[in-house]
């Protein structure tokens, strides 16, 4: 609405994503991508309200596709 931008994961956490969903209701941005730290695949999530960037699951693989539904 106000055609401004804003960084959700800052370069700190050096997490490349590969694909991003919004669920409307958590007020989260959900997102799959690879954490250069360790060259893992990771799943997780950024609260809107706080801003805060949560990791919550770590693989091997990477996924092919990310979706969220709800």
């Amino acid at each position: 609405g106000t055609d401004t931008e804003q960084v959700l994961i800052p370069a700190s956490q050096e997490i490349e994503v590969y694909h991003l969903c919004f669920s409307a209701n958590g007020s989260r941005v959900l997102f799959d991508g690879l954490r250069f730290s360790d060259n893992r695949y990771v799943v997780g999530y950024v609260d809107l309200n706080t801003k805060a960037v949560r990791v919550t699951r770590a693989f091997d693989t990477k996924w092919d596709d990310f979706q969220a539904f709800g």
